[in-house]
C-alpha cells in the first residue's frame, strides 16, 4: 500500500511502549496524523506534546466497584478523566478537514449490560469535568467472551433500550458531536481466536 493512501498512524494500546515510540519519532515522524489509541488509564501525557495529533480515549466506567471488578483499577475514572484533561491542554481545539479528524480528541464509551446507569453517570461527570465540546463515540458492540460468558451480570449483549437510554441522556446533556453504532457490530466475527498461532492474514 502506498503510504499516501493512509489517513493516519494508529498506535493501539501504546502506553507501555511510550519511551520507545518517542525515541523513534525523534528520529522520524511520519507526515500523517498520529493517533494515540488508549484505554485511558494514563499518567503523563504531556510528553506526547508535538508528537500525537489525535487522542482516542476509552472512558469505560465511573463506578470504582465496576472498574475494580472488570479492569482491576478502582481509580480508573479519576485517572482517565485527568488524562483527558491533559490531552485537552495539548490539543485545545479539534480540527476536521474534509470530514476527517486531523487533530483532536474522541471519547469512546462501550455500554455494558446492566450498566446503563453507570454510563449515564460517566457522561454527567464528563460534562462537569471537560464540557460538551468534545467528540463522543457511543458503542453498542459489547459481546461476552471468555470469563464474561460465565458472569451472569455481563453474559449477554446490551439491549436496544439500554443503548437508547444512554443516547437520550447524551442528547439531554447537549453532547452533539460524535458517532453512534449499529447493533450489527455486536458479534464475535471481529475477535481473533487467540488460541491460533497465526491471528491475522497479512
Amino acid at each position: 500500500m502506498d503510504k499516501s493512501d493512509v489517513e493516519n498512524i494508529n498506535l493501539v494500546t501504546p502506553t507501555h511502549y511510550t519511551s520507545q515510540i518517542l525515541k523513534a519519532f525523534k528520529i522520524y515522524k511520519p507526515n500523517k496524523p498520529i493517533v494515540w489509541n488508549t484505554s485511558g488509564y494514563e499518567n503523563n501525557l504531556s510528553r506526547l506534546n508535538n508528537y500525537v495529533d489525535v487522542f482516542l480515549f476509552d472512558l469505560k466506567y465511573y463506578s470504582g466497584d465496576l472498574s475494580q471488578k472488570y479492569s482491576g483499577a478502582k481509580d480508573y475514572f479519576l485517572k482517565t478523566i485527568n488524562a483527558i484533561k491533559q490531552a485537552r491542554e495539548i490539543i485545545k481545539k479539534d480540527v476536521i478537514d474534509s470530514g476527517v479528524l486531523k487533530r483532536g480528541i474522541i471519547i469512546r464509551h462501550l455500554i455494558l449490560p446492566n450498566c446503563a446507569k453507570d454510563s449515564v453517570t460517566v457522561f454527567d461527570e464528563l460534562k462537569k469535568e471537560i464540557g460538551t465540546d468534545i467528540y463522543i463515540s457511543l458503542m453498542s458492540q459489547y459481546v461476552p467472551c471468555y470469563k464474561a460468558e460465565n458472569d451472569s451480570s455481563i453474559n449477554r449483549k446490551i439491549t436496544r433500550l439500554e443503548y437508547k437510554k444512554v443516547l437520550m441522556h447524551l442528547e439531554k446533556l447537549s453532547f452533539n458531536k460524535g458517532f453512534i453504532q449499529d447493533f450489527s457490530s455486536a458479534k464475535k466475527d471481529y475477535t481473533p481466536d487467540f488460541c491460533e498461532q497465526k491471528l491475522f492474514e497479512i
